[in-house]
């Protein structure tokens, strides 16, 4: 539920209570790919802490290989 909840919170423009919520979920699910991709694409995005996000978005990448939305976060985040 965090984690839909920090996606909405970025989308509708609110991004460091989006990165504070993403957070808080990372603290409950650390190994959880999803999570891991909220978290580390908000990172990149908000260029608050690209390098912990893109650790994070590669570590996701390597958890769900076949997640397509994690595929395309991780190359756009290294391009």
């Amino acid at each position: 539920m965090l984690n839909n909840l920090a996606y909405a919170r970025s989308r509708a423009g609110e991004m460091e209570e989006a990165i504070r919520v993403a957070e808080a979920a990372l603290a409950l699910a650390p190994d959880h790919p999803s999570v891991m991709d909220t978290a580390g694409w908000l990172l990149v995005q908000s260029g608050r802490d690209r390098s912990r996000g893109l650790l994070l978005l590669e570590r996701a990448a390597k958890l769900a290989p076949d997640n397509p939305v994690i595929a395309r976060h991780l190359a756009e985040a290294q391009g």
